[in-house]
Order: structure tokens, then C-alpha cells, then sequence
């Protein structure tokens, strides 16, 4: 039931863009880090604007798999679109938040299995 709320949680914290007519949901996945990874060729460890800048964009893409969108077109929406990347810090903090709770409620299951 934890579990299953977690999952309903998660579905609530979206967060959609419209880029190159197109309405993307994005979401935070493995596809993400390694797009990340390969464009920057460091560990997924994003510190400075511009490292937060790159996982925007690879969750975009990553969100559409589809979608053709280079990075300074990537660079010219943010410009005209001031607000979306202190939407997408927000809902990454969401997500993460939910990330978190999740992974303590998994470890408490656990060590609760173990003493058993």
C-alpha cells in the first residue's frame, strides 16, 4: 500500500512544456542521466547552471524521444521562456523529495524483513 501511495504521489508532481509545438510531460528517468552523461562526459553530479541546464535538456529529450531539438534551440526556448527552468529546479525538487521517502520507506522494510 506504501508503495502504491508513493507511485500515486509521483503521478501528481507533472510538469509539461510546449516546445517546438509540442506538449512534453516530462519525466525523470534513467534515459535522462545517461543522455546527460554522454552530451557532458562527466558522472551525473549536476552542480552549476549550466550542468542544470544540460539535465533540462536531456530530460526533454529523454521525455520525447522523438523530438528533434538541438541544444541552442534547447537554449533559445529557456530564453523566451524565463520561468520553465525555476519550474523544472521545483519539480525536480518534488520528485525528488518523493525519491527520497520512497527509498527510507524501502530501507525500513528491509531492516524490519531482516530482524524478523
Amino acid at each position: 500500500q506504501k508503495i502504491l501511495l508513493m507511485e500515486k504521489k509521483l503521478l501528481l508532481i507533472k510538469m509539461k512544456i510546449n516546445i517546438k509545438d509540442k506538449e512534453i510531460e516530462l519525466k525523470k528517468t534513467f534515459r535522462s542521466y545517461v543522455i546527460y552523461e554522454s552530451i557532458t562526459d562527466k558522472i551525473f553530479n549536476p552542480k552549476t547552471m549550466s550542468d542544470i541546464i544540460t539535465y533540462f535538456y536531456s530530460v526533454v529529450l529523454s521525455s520525447d524521444r522523438n523530438l528533434e531539438l538541438t541544444f541552442d534551440e534547447f537554449i533559445d526556448w529557456l530564453d523566451e521562456n524565463e520561468d520553465a527552468l525555476n519550474d523544472f529546479e521545483q519539480w525536480l525538487t518534488k520528485i525528488n523529495e518523493v525519491d527520497s521517502q520512497f527509498q527510507s520507506k524501502k530501507k525500513e522494510k528491509k531492516t524490519k524483513e531482516k530482524k524478523s
